[in-house]
């Protein structure tokens, strides 16, 4: 069976008057009714074979994680529109979401696009762009773009889910939903998975676009599905993890306390996922029994982390009209939830941390020293062990 989802998946933030438009849309169709942070655009994160990849601002910077040194970036200057989504690594390319460029006072709106890059071809420390589909949408692209199969599949704003060729971002196929989309895709055995601010989640035809199943929920899904062997596992504004088969059949639901933002995090039989109030749950992947349950300062409101027996969870002290919001990152034993190891934070954390090697990567914006940093924490004592700074930060 073929599975391809990425569960580190970042909570993205807005300018105030998306934000306001956003959540608007949302109380209009029943979500709850709490929220914290702050009404920023938050960078995006992502990992794979040991190279960390952070999109900020105008700029999308690879990292040898390893060494905290950098390898690539893309564009040479600063893009027309903010690159903010998790880049998607497969093999040699990179894929990237924009966050959507101003079309103008005449023209009133943005385009986002999707670019394709060739990590293997750098010419003076700038990936080379193999090709960029500039309209994919009307509206901005949150979520990470998912590329399997020859396809590149990509969430949208606008209401679609949209397929690209993979070779040259041709439009293959649009599908047009409810409302926006803003967890990333996932996929298996030819079929797409995609969860929506509609309060539904639905199954597509990988190939050809076709739906094969539409499952409403109690609330808005701004999460990734996350798809382990023949279940579907996904989280949402009406405060419950939801198990499915691969035909949408409810398996069963666990409640949480408030909204839960973040695709659940899988290791060894359990799930891992946190709410709004900071409430962590760990909870059987096969019946949905709740293993344990434990409470953090703060809210969680990024990914948690799993990996070895080891639960990772960062959070957010303050409300958003706080100046003096701060986080704290915590690893707890995966089987008890006991507490391992706890950093107190000097900023909040939005964005989902990402497990490289032995090391915990924390993306920090807007930190006391710079606009946006790493920092690499060891997995099994939290001591920090290195720090990257873009050169433009």
């Amino acid at each position: 069976m073929e599975v391809w989802v990425v569960v580190n998946q970042r909570r993205s933030k807005f300018r105030p008057k998306f934000l306001f438009l956003a959540l608007l849309a949302l109380l209009l169709i029943g979500c709850a009714d709490s929220l914290t942070g702050t009404n920023n655009n938050w960078p995006g994160l992502s990992t794979a074979e040991n190279v960390v990849y952070m999109a900020y601002g105008n700029n999308i910077v690879a990292v040898d994680a390893t060494d905290e040194r950098e390898l690539w970036r893309y564009p040479e200057g600063n893009s027309a529109a903010p690159l903010l989504a998790p880049p998607t690594a497969d093999g040699d390319r990179v894929y990237v979401a924009d966050y959507g460029a101003s079309q103008g006072f005449l023209s009133p709106g943005v385009i986002a696009g999707v670019s394709a890059l060739d990590a293997t071809n750098i010419n003076g420390g700038i990936a080379t762009r193999v090709w960029h589909n500039e309209r994919v949408a009307t509206d901005r692209i949150v979520a990470a773009p998912l590329a399997v199969d020859g396809y590149v599949f990509v969430g949208t704003s606008d209401n679609r889910v949209v397929a690209l060729d993979e070779s040259d971002g041709a439009e293959l196929w649009s599908q047009e939903l409810g409302h926006g989309v803003w967890g990333q895709p996932a996929y298996v055995d030819g079929l797409l998975i995609v969860g929506s601010l509609d309060k539904a989640v639905h199954a597509f035809d990988a190939a050809t676009g076709d739906i094969r199943w539409t499952k409403p929920v109690g609330g808005a899904i701004a999460s990734s599905p996350l798809v382990i062997e023949d279940r579907i596992y996904i989280t949402g504004f009406d405060a419950q993890l939801h198990a499915f088969d691969l035909d949408g059949n409810d398996l069963w639901q666990v409640d949480a306390t408030d909204w839960i933002w973040n695709a659940p995090a899988y290791d060894d039989g359990r799930l891992f996922f946190g709410d709004v109030k900071g409430h962590v749950y760990a909870v059987d992947a096969t019946d949905g029994t709740i293993l344990w349950e434990t409470t953090v300062s703060g809210s969680v409101e990024a990914g948690v982390a799993a990996a070895d027996g080891v639960v990772f969870i960062s959070s957010v002290i303050g409300v958003a009209t706080d100046d003096e919001q701060t986080g704290e990152l915590l690893a707890v034993s995966a089987e008890t939830g006991d507490q391992l190891w706890r950093k107190e934070l000097s900023t909040p954390i939005f964005t989902s941390p990402v497990i490289a090697g032995d090391r915990l990567v924390v993306l920090f914006s807007n930190s006391a020293d710079n606009p946006v940093e790493l920092r690499f924490y060891d997995l099994a004592t939290g001591s920090e062990s290195g720090l990257f700074v873009p050169a433009d930060s």
